[in-house]
């Protein structure tokens, strides 16, 4: 088989392989949305905020505020631990 025969190949197999490319870059995409939102203080502490907004309108009950704060609160302190840790 020579180099010529190589690239038609994978032309050939494009229609099956496609869809496993395409896979892999959404559960990539999944992962990095996941970690961000897990280990993004920023993003933490945005969520934060959007849930007293939501609390302070009347939109959020107080039980579900606390403990989405406490939460929040709680993974921050993890975070904060981990990157004293690494020191």
């Amino acid at each position: 088989m020579s180099e010529s025969d190589g690239g038609l190949l994978s032309w050939l197999l494009l229609p099956v392989t496609w869809p496993g490319v395409l896979l892999v870059f959404a559960l990539n995409h999944v992962k990095d949305t996941i970690d961000r939102e897990l280990y993004d203080p920023k993003t933490l502490e945005k969520r934060l905020i959007e849930a007293r907004l939501l609390y302070e309108l009347g939109e959020m009950s107080e039980e579900d505020y606390d403990r989405l704060e406490s939460q929040i609160v709680q993974r921050l302190t993890e975070l904060e631990q981990a990157q004293e840790e690494s020191w």
